[in-house]
């Protein structure tokens, strides 16, 4: 009985966010008014001028500006992991959309919810956790997740823009003022702050704690977000068909995105660990920097609900199956040829150095 109980108390603690995400849902459906827009909670303004706003001054604490230096190395590598991520990625999503739109009844704001979860940046905590247990290349996974999140500030809106302009009535001008003042400007404090030596040794004590606060306002923004929806009944009409696929659509879509990246990345003359923290990086989509960027362009949407759908479906896909894939993966890492040869090589150069060495000391004693 306690092994069982230990259990679930260990599958709880490693899943506690994806069993937090699905309790706000369901809690924004048995209570929308609580969480919606004019509601007791104000969304409106604590997470749009609060709740936001800390998560990327965090965020700028967080990340080391040094890191974006070391980008000129592997130089077409990089660029080919950003482009797969926001740009490949987002026309495929698009296509996706509109196929199944010609071609299915499926609800119209649940499809174009794919474009959306395919545009937003890749994830930072989950690529370099990745990364960093299957042995990969972290500086490759931290240089391109920064790179990803910080591209994404401009290139999110523009690509939704472009695919979905006319359906959301977006502005450019006005989605990229709200950005800067909701998740640029906090971003540069946060950077600031970083290179104050007396408040930035504070913070680096306290840096372990920020995930944690990330994720509980995250929960709070799905609570708010899935409120809205279930608040207006003309939209949360969605069939229990239309879930299931949406849900396949999303699953399968993930796994494409990821074997493409790393067939891609394979032909790059870089070691197996290298390409790999690549393949996380080009395939993978941010919950913590997604749900903010909608939450600032669709605030006043009331299908806000249904776009972020496919994006809390595609989360927990990357998470599960990534995981599955790990031992996997690292197998893969250190059988890597290259890293044999290196090693060999290595163990070459100490022979023939202590050879040399001994030899140099026998011709000192003869002397």
């Amino acid at each position: 009985m306690n092994t069982i109980n230990n259990k679930i108390l260990l599958f709880i603690q490693k899943q506690w966010f994806l069993i937090g995400m699905i309790f706000m849902v369901i809690l924004a459906a048995l209570f929308p008014s609580i969480g919606k827009t004019n509601g007791p909670l104000k969304p409106e303004i604590t997470i749009k001028y609060i709740l936001i706003p800390v998560i990327f001054i965090l965020s700028g604490i967080s990340l080391k500006t040094g890191e974006l230096g070391a980008v000129y190395k592997l130089f077409r590598l990089h660029t080919t992991i950003q482009l797969y991520n926001l740009l490949f990625i987002p026309i495929s999503g698009y296509g996706i959309s509109m196929f199944f739109q010609s071609v299915t009844n499926i609800n119209e704001s649940l499809l174009n919810g794919i474009i959306i979860a395919c545009c937003v940046p890749c994830t930072i905590s989950m690529c370099n956790i990745f990364t960093q247990a299957v042995d990969g290349n972290l500086a490759v996974s931290l240089i391109n997740s920064s790179m990803s999140n910080l591209l994404s500030v401009i290139v999110t809106p523009s690509l939704l823009l472009l695919f979905l302009g006319k359906e959301t009535k977006l502005n450019l001008l006005s989605v990229l003022l709200k950005i800067c003042l909701i998740i640029l400007v906090p971003f540069i404090i946060g950077q600031t702050l970083q290179h104050i030596t007396n408040i930035g040794n504070k913070l680096n004590v306290l840096r372990p704690k920020f995930k944690l606060v990330n994720t509980c306002i995250l929960l709070i923004m799905i609570f708010s977000v899935f409120s809205d929806t279930f608040s207006n009944d003309n939209e949360t009409n969605i069939s229990f068909t239309d879930f299931i696929a949406i849900f396949f659509i999303v699953v399968i879509m993930y796994i494409i995105f990821y074997t493409g990246s790393f067939i891609i990345l394979s032909k790059f003359n870089v070691t197996r660990a290298t390409y790999m923290a690549g393949a996380f990086c080009s395939a993978h989509k941010s919950i913590a920097m997604g749900i903010p960027l909608i939450n600032v362009i669709y605030q006043n949407n009331d299908k806000i609900g249904l776009f972020s759908l496919p994006l809390l479906i595609y989360h927990p896909t990357q998470l599960v199956l990534g995981s599955l894939a790990l031992s996997k993966i690292k197998q893969y890492i250190h059988n890597d040829p290259k890293n044999i040869q290196k090693h060999q090589d290595t163990e070459e150069n100490k022979l023939n150095l202590q050879l040399q060495q001994e030899e140099e000391k026998k011709k000192k004693e003869e002397v």
